[in-house]
């Protein structure tokens, strides 16, 4: 029977590139992108990651059905018109992070994994919903260990930040599992027992009906005539 679990995030944080040294754990928003800094004499790239970490505690036999992450759109600094698609796409983290420690210089190493979303001018001001059941699979199944996800947005282009809103926010991320349990592994046969006693002799059966009576048999040879 499939059963459903929402999972806030323990940790929620973003890093800077300019702030390479900052930690922004105590801040309610998360960004990804490019912001373009000018500093004197010159203009410096600024990016922003956004990192995530679930706590799943479900039983390694379990199905994982769907695992859908939201996502809270509060920000695009580029129109649609000016920048399509704008793809962030998601990373696995490959160790640990703390959102009250980490930054960019402290940021742990990632691994691109096959999920993507695109946010339009529509997103802003809703959740958006995407597909990562075979990250969360494997996380369950043990094959790998669960450090979190890093989001990756667009980096090389100025002026495209995208905003969420973060876990101490009114609408924070969260991770939607829809799941079931499987059977376990049928056990090795079990010896077999010892003879039992015999059972007791049963009542006679009834005696069965007379049989109808035999044809007649054929006449015999005539006997020898006896002596005068």
């Amino acid at each position: 029977m499939a059963s459903s679990i929402i999972i806030p995030p323990t940790d929620s944080v973003y890093i800077s590139q300019y702030y390479h040294n900052t930690n922004f754990g105590a801040i309610n928003q998360l960004f990804t992108g490019e912001y373009l800094r000018t500093t004197t004499n010159r203009c410096k790239p600024d990016s922003y990651r956004t990192l995530l970490k679930f706590p799943i505690n479900l039983p390694c036999s379990s199905i994982i059905c769907s695992a859908i992450l939201y996502l809270f759109i509060n920000r695009k600094d580029r129109p649609d018109n000016e920048l399509s698609p704008q793809t962030v796409t998601i990373y696995e983290n490959e160790n640990d992070f703390n959102q009250a420690i980490v930054t960019w210089e402290t940021a742990p190493n990632t691994v691109i994994t096959p999920y993507s979303f695109n946010v339009i001018d529509s997103d802003v001001g809703t959740y958006i919903s995407i597909n990562i059941t075979g990250l969360v699979q494997g996380w369950i199944n043990g094959c790998n260990e669960n450090f979190g996800i890093t989001l990756i947005g667009k980096e090389g282009k100025p002026n495209t930040i995208i905003g969420y809103e973060s876990t101490n926010n009114v609408n924070p991320p969260y991770l939607l599992i829809n799941y079931s349990s499987c059977a376990g592994v049928t056990g090795a046969a079990g010896a077999t027992g010892a003879t039992g006693d015999a059972g007791a002799t049963g009542t006679t059966g009834v005696t069965g009906a007379t049989g109808a009576t035999g044809v007649t048999g054929a006449t015999g040879d005539a006997g020898a005539t006896g002596a005068t």
